[in-house]
């Protein structure tokens, strides 16, 4: 992006659709670590992660991966569907009360919804 961002509206948009990008990219990472878990198991994301950083430059530590692969098995466990945003994930699955937030989504929510009622549960309620 090398030019001034003049509309607020666009800029809006792209960030949001980069963030989508991001959190699919993190559930695959998910998906990923706990294949790699499962054939080789958790000592094998140590390997994995230097591999990585040699690879791609990209520093990502083996406990990142250990979370990444939790959060998204236990996602899969619960039936959170796979469209749904990784950070949403992350907040269910951490929850509380993850049948509540699960039905909700299975019910039609939005996850913006989701999340405020996360909120509100932990902070207000």
């Amino acid at each position: 992006m090398d030019e001034p961002v003049n509309d607020f509206r666009e800029a809006v948009l792209k960030a949001a659709h980069i963030l989508d990008v991001v959190e699919n990219y993190q559930w695959e990472l998910g998906e990923i670590a706990n294949g790699i878990i499962e054939t080789r198991g958790y000592q094998a994301l140590e390997e994995f992660s230097k591999e990585i950083e040699v690879e791609s430059g990209v520093k990502r530590t083996a406990s990142s991966f250990r979370i990444y692969a939790y959060i998204w098995k236990a996602s899969t466990q619960i039936g959170l569907p796979k469209d749904l945003m990784f950070s949403t994930c992350r907040d269910i699955v951490f929850s509380k009360n993850k049948e509540k937030y699960v039905k909700m989504i299975k019910d039609g929510a939005s996850r913006v919804d989701v999340k405020k009622e996360i909120y509100k549960d932990k902070y207000e309620g």
